[in-house]
This record gives structure tokens, C-alpha cells and sequence, in this order.
């Protein structure tokens, strides 16, 4: 933990989703220091064996903003905060088809969370057969398709497009582009770059590689 603490406080970055976060002691040590860093902070999960997702936010006028109608097995996977006239809603998806109820959220409430200016980021732990996976496993990839019918730019990958990068390795060696960041079109607009960085994950501070945004406000 303390090794990536280091990596974080050395990202300096402005807002942060981070995804199998528990509300642990490493934990919530972790929201006391960014909070005492100046970073608004919320997470929704409630037990301290539950991954759940993390924002941490240090733009002007941060504020955590509750989210409706969310089935039950979804609560502790998404967290939203409004700043700079942007919606940040951090995510951390299930696996397997137990990730359905969390697309099918997405793609019903996307549009009026995040209105003209938002972002949807982090573990989706779902990509595109054979090109963000080498084979054909990912589950619900229909749903994960269905995302860019909402108005959603998939940031990366229209900047890219049949390039391969990869944000996890499974046991076996096999890599697949897990964590993503969606914006709408006028945020997608302003996106000056985005990138992986496989240092997190190659030094064992994590078992994902960060990924970054740069959006100009």
C-alpha cells in the first residue's frame, strides 16, 4: 500500500477512480491522507471486505452527488461527483454476467448523470472480443458495444483504433484491456490525451495499470 500511495501522491493528479478500493484501515487511511490533501473524497461501499470504487476529486467546487435507482447489487459500484461543470461517475463492474445489471444501468441513466458533460471511468472488467482481449471470453460484450448508442466516445480506443494495450493479465498470461474511460462528445472534444501506465502493475503495486485523461477544462 505505501508503495502506492507513493505512485499516487507522485501522479499529482487533479481527480482520481480508484477501482477495488475497500473500506479497510489501509483504506481508510488512505481517504484521511487524500482528504487532508485537499481532495474531496466519497466512496459507496460499506463493508471492509467489499471492492468497491473510490473518487477523489481536488477540482473547484467538488461535490459528491447521490445516485438513484440503482439495483441493490450495483450500490457499491458506482460513485458520482459534479465539479467544473463535469460528472465524474467512477465504476467498478462485476464479472462474468453478474456485470449485466451495472450496463444495464449505464445504458438507461448515462445520458441524464452526465448530461452534455460528464465522463464514465474505471474497471469495466469488459472490453471488445479480439481486440481488447486476444479471444472471445469477455461476457456481455454486446453491452459494452451498446455504450457508444448512449453518446459515449470511448476515449481511447476511437484514438487508436485496432491498436492493442492491456490494463490486466489474467494467472495464465492472457492480457485484457479491463479499465476505460467513456466521455461525451463535448468532453471528448477537450481530451488533450490519454495513455495507460504499465509501471503500477509491472512493479507489483497493483495488479491493473494506471490509465490517464487529460481533459482541458
Amino acid at each position: 500500500m505505501e508503495a502506492l500511495k507513493r505512485r499516487l501522491w507522485a501522479y499529482e493528479a487533479d481527480l482520481m477512480v480508484l477501482t477495488e478500493f475497500r473500506p479497510n484501515p489501509a483504506g481508510l487511511q488512505l481517504v484521511k491522507e487524500l482528504r487532508s490533501a485537499g481532495y474531496l473524497v466519497t466512496h459507496p461501499a460499506q463493508e471492509a471486505r467489499q471492492n468497491s470504487v473510490m473518487v477523489a476529486s481536488r477540482l473547484p467546487g467538488s461535490e459528491a452527488v447521490a445516485l438513484e435507482g440503482l439495483p441493490a447489487c450495483s450500490a457499491h459500484r458506482f460513485a458520482l461527483v459534479r465539479a467544473e461543470g463535469l460528472h465524474i461517475l467512477g465504476a467498478y463492474f462485476a464479472q462474468g454476467a453478474q456485470k449485466q445489471p451495472q450496463f444495464d444501468f449505464l445504458l438507461d441513466r448515462a445520458p441524464s448523470i452526465l448530461g452534455g458533460e460528464g465522463i464514465v471511468a474505471g474497471d469495466l472488467n469488459t472490453g471488445l472480443h479480439y481486440v481488447d482481449e486476444i479471444g472471445k471470453t469477455f461476457s456481455c460484450e454486446e453491452s459494452f458495444r451498446a455504450l457508444t448508442t448512449t453518446g459515449l466516445i470511448d476515449t481511447w480506443r476511437s484514438r487508436q483504433s485496432n491498436a492493442r494495450e492491456y490494463s490486466w493479465l489474467s494467472s495464465h498470461g492472457n492480457p485484457f484491456r479491463l479499465d476505460h474511460v467513456f466521455a461525451t462528445p463535448a468532453v471528448d472534444a477537450r481530451v488533450q490525451s490519454v495513455a495507460y501506465d504499465q509501471e503500477p502493475r509491472l512493479h507489483g503495486e497493483t495488479d491493473h495499470s494506471a490509465m490517464f485523461c487529460l481533459v482541458r477544462i
